[in-house]
Parts: C-alpha cells; structure tokens; sequence
C-alpha cells in the first residue's frame, strides 16, 4: 500500500528509507552469478529474474543445477533467495511466490493446469482489482472456474486480456525468456508534426522527455554519467552535443544539462522537425554528492512519484513545466523509448 495510507493506519510504525545503492550493488552481484551459470537469462527488474534451461537436460539435471545457483547466490551475497520451476514464466513466477520467504518450488511438466486450478484469480499475475471485480460479476472467483470458462465469452467482456487470462488459468503462457543486456544508454526522441520555433514548448517538452528517461533509469536502479541532445532542422541539417556530469538520476540534474546543451545548439529561430535526448555512460553507482546535496529527500521524492507512476501509469505525475504541452492540440510526444 502506499506509504501515506500505511503511515496513517500504523501510526507508530518505524519507516526505514530504502537504501537503493546497496539494492544495485547486490543485483549486480546476483546478475553475475546468473551470467556465469545459465545459457539465457531475462532481468525483469532489480530482483526478479527468469532463466530458459530448455534442452539442457542432455547434460545435467535442470532443477539441480537451479537449486546449486540459488545456494551459491546465498553463499555470496547472505540474501534469502526464491525460485519456481516450470515449464513457463506465468507458472514460474507464481511457483516462487509459494516457495517465498526462502526456498523453492516445482511444477513437474504437463501439471501446470492442475497446479493453477488451486489459486485464487487474484494470484494471476495481470488480474487487476477491476479485473476480479468483473470476473466476480461474472460469478468466476477461482482459477478453476476461469478454467472451464468460455474463452470467447471472456474475449468479449475483457477484451484482448480475457483470451490472455484464459490461457493463463490453464497454465498456457508461451512468452519467450528475452536475452538481458546491460545496456549503456537510454533515449528517446520526437519528430513534429509541423515544424516549430516555439521555444515555450519545446521547452515543457526537453522536461517531459528528461523526466519520462530519469523514471526509467531509476525503475532500473541505473545512474547517467552523460546526457546528450539531438536537434534535426527543418532543412533536415542535424546536430548534436553532449555533456559529462556526476552521474545522477535526479530528473532536476538532468533538466539542467538538457536545457544547458539546448541553449549551446540551437540555431535562434531555425524551425525544428525533430529533437531527441540521450542518456549515456549507465552504471549502477551514483556520483559524489555535492557539499551541500539533499540527496536523501530527493531519493524519497523520486521514489513516491515513482510510485504513483508505477500504480497510474507514467502520465500520472508531470512536472508542472510540461504544462504548456496540453496547449498544443497537435502534442507529438508520447514517450516512446528508443
């Protein structure tokens, strides 16, 4: 539950500030370890991990060489540590909630619909509040009776998801373990429909654009050293230029160094077609504080604005200097990621 409400049910309650260096550091350290035993891994965030074993069972018995990586990943880092094994990442990820708060559990292969049948709806992961509540309307509140549902029915109702939901309850998820890379750079750019030389505009724009990549960095736990600024001209002549800081993650830090580039590479009055920022040099360490840094407000900040986006979606909370977006009846961006 969020923080506000928590702190207003349990007065007294002690709140520890997150420590999300150390988070990193220790991800970091798991990530190796994952890396170094599995042919195919997917880091679906700081602590969440999925690995494809698939046909290495020629050479060793997949669930024992799962179990020595969760005994190692203890050995090295003293963390309690679950895994599921199953033949899909929906099993998978719901077999590890049973093993939570440290152990493992397995579905044999051909009784993952046997196994989902035990659940309620609510512990699929992607059936939302509002989606239970229509399910229930629909007099479905286990996963054996969303079994044995219509798949067109539930198709008509909740659209593409009830297919999805479907396939779920019967234990059918046949997404692929996509390969992790520790990429070093994160941007996003936008291309207008009409050219303009609105400088009030394409400033709340620099500042969407920079907050949208400064909320994607640190759901990663990831810092930029580098932040660069593209600008494509009406003539399509294009520019660029970059700047080094301390590497941050702080949306304000980042705003500053895009608006500095911006003020150095624009052309005063050229039309502009498109503009795009860059954020380089990703690590998973912050840079020195400053002398008089507030770092630990402005961590908690970040983090319940990271929050509300995380629950409402990213369009939740803007800054109020983006404002001048919802002037424009033709707004371009929508925070694509590139």
């Amino acid at each position: 539950m969020p923080i506000v409400r928590a702190k207003a049910l349990c007065p007294q309650a002690t709140i520890v500030s997150p420590d999300m260096r150390r988070y990193a550091e220790m991800s970091a350290v798991v990530t190796r370890i994952m890396e170094d035993n599995v042919p195919l891994m997917e880091k679906a965030s700081i602590d969440e991990f999925y690995i494809d074993l698939s046909g290495m069972d020629r050479f060793f018995d997949p669930y024992e060489h799962a179990s020595k990586i969760r005994q190692r990943i203890i050995a090295e880092t003293g963390l309690p540590i679950s895994f599921g094994f199953a033949t899909n990442k929906t099993v998978a990820k719901i077999a590890t909630g049973k093993a939570k708060p440290n152990g493992q559990f397995r579905v044999e292969a051909g009784k993952e619909k046997e196994f989902m049948a035990t659940l309620t709806v609510g512990q699929i992961p992607m059936a939302g509040e509002k989606t239970q509540q229509t399910l229930m309307k629909m007099g479905i509140h286990k996963v054996s009776q969303l079994q044995t549902a219509s798949a067109a029915q539930l198709e008509q109702v909740l659209g593409k998801m009830g297919r999805v939901l479907w396939e779920k309850a019967n234990g059918i998820d046949n997404n692929p373990v996509e390969p992790y890379s520790d990429r070093k750079s994160i941007s996003t750019e936008t291309t207008f429909d009409t050219d303009t030389t609105d400088r009030s505009f394409i400033d709340s724009l620099l500042v969407a654009m920079s907050s949208d990549l400064g909320h994607k960095i640190r759901r990663e736990q990831r810092f930029a050293a580098t932040i660069a600024i593209k600008i494509r001209y009406n003539n399509f002549e294009t520019v660029s230029r970059q700047l080094t800081i301390s590497a941050t993650q702080s949306d304000a830090e980042v705003v500053a160094a895009v608006r500095e580039l911006f003020a150095k590479v624009y052309t005063h009055n050229t039309p502009i077609r498109l503009i795009g920022i860059r954020l380089g040099n990703l690590a998973s360490e912050k840079g020195q504080a400053g002398l008089f840094d507030n770092s630990e407000q402005t961590d908690k900040l970040y983090s319940a604005l990271d929050s509300i986006k995380q629950k409402f979606g990213a369009s939740s909370v803007k800054p109020a200097a983006t404002l001048h977006l919802k002037k424009r009846s033709h707004n371009p961006y929508n925070g694509q990621e590139l």
